[in-house]
């Protein structure tokens, strides 16, 4: 094959890389219309609706800035995170493990999804957008 042989197999294949690029982009928009994998012969459109996410922590917080919470209302879903290592550290350095020293290691952590699921609040949620992948079986 000679170099003008090859150009001219080049050029033919960006031209039928762009039409096919354009056909799988019609056949995406058809699909999301539609709203339903599609599967026709050896060529399947895989339609996703997107991914639902939910900020708990955004319902919490705005119960607790409403005034909707009494102390003491996040209780049951808070636990005490403690860095042991730190914790030991600090014990070997003083030469004692003791229980208070516990303190200056530890973090309340609060689990968000079940606090606003078990105070019946609204989640705020959101949603991607939906999408269509498009490949040969």
């Amino acid at each position: 094959m000679d170099n003008s042989q090859l150009a001219a197999l080049m050029l033919e294949w960006e031209a039928t890389q762009r039409k096919a690029d354009a056909l799988a982009e019609t056949i995406k928009g058809a699909v999301l219309a539609i709203g339903k994998t599609q599967v026709v012969g050896n060529v399947r459109a895989t339609y996703s609706a997107g991914r639902r996410t939910f900020d708990y922590r955004a319902a919490v917080d705005a119960a607790d800035a409403a005034g909707l919470l009494e102390p003491g209302s996040l209780s049951p879903w808070e636990s005490e995170n403690v860095d042991w290592f730190e914790v030991v550290q600090g014990a070997i350095q003083d030469g004692i493990l003791d229980g208070r020293y516990l303190a200056p290691f530890t973090e309340t952590v609060i689990d968000y999804a079940a606090a606003a699921k078990g105070l019946n609040l609204d989640i705020p949620a959101s949603q991607t957008e939906p999408s269509v992948t498009l490949k040969l079986a």
